[in-house]
């Protein structure tokens, strides 16, 4: 990935930032409420048991959370890649059953930022961290619902839908269609 001028400084979550966290919102989206209450209520407490690593945006200078990403160590079955591996030739293709990945759990803009480009800056510092952290997978899995504009502009910078299944988001008693995608960093 080509060196980029980021414009948000970043931090990983810490005691710091406790008084900050209430106030952070991404919209009033149905698939809002799980991202906002996930930094609210879980992703220090996350951090602090080493579950995930979560990791603060904000303008230079500035404490005001301008986005978050978070993300785990995890594994997926190869068979599940397949949509994500058709194109490689064989031997680029993983060679063990269960590939380890890094699952981008939430990667989220503030409601009061959008629009501005930093989601774009947020992928790209996410990224630009897995291949330099020392648990570096290939493979980026993420979960996101189809009526999120995220999801497009997921598959247009090469993330690959794996499947796609009904799910019930928090708050609701209907059904949505979520998507299950892929990013081969090696591409």
């Amino acid at each position: 990935m080509p060196d980029q001028p980021y414009v948000l400084d970043h931090r990983i979550i810490s005691e710091a930032d406790a008084d900050l966290l209430p106030t952070f919102t991404c919209g009033h989206q149905f698939w809002c409420r799980d991202v906002d209450e996930f930094l609210r209520r879980y992703a220090l407490e996350f951090q602090r048991r080493g579950n995930c690593n979560t990791r603060l945006f904000s303008l230079p200078g500035e404490r005001e959370i301008v986005g978050f990403t978070a993300r785990a160590a995890g594994s997926i079955v190869k068979d599940e890649l397949r949509p994500a591996l058709l194109n490689l030739v064989r031997g680029r293709r993983p060679s063990l059953r269960v590939v380890p990945v890094v699952r981008a759990l939430y990667m989220a803009v503030h409601s009061d930022f959008q629009g501005a480009g930093f989601s774009t800056e947020l992928s790209a510092q996410f990224l630009r961290n897995v291949e330099g952290s020392l648990f570096r997978p290939r493979f980026v899995i993420l979960e996101v619902y189809a009526e999120n504009p995220m999801a497009k502009k997921f598959m247009d910078v090469g993330y690959i839908p794996l499947e796609s299944r009904p799910d019930i988001p928090r708050g609701l008693d209907e059904e949505k269609e979520l998507i299950v995608m892929a990013l081969d960093i090696d591409r």
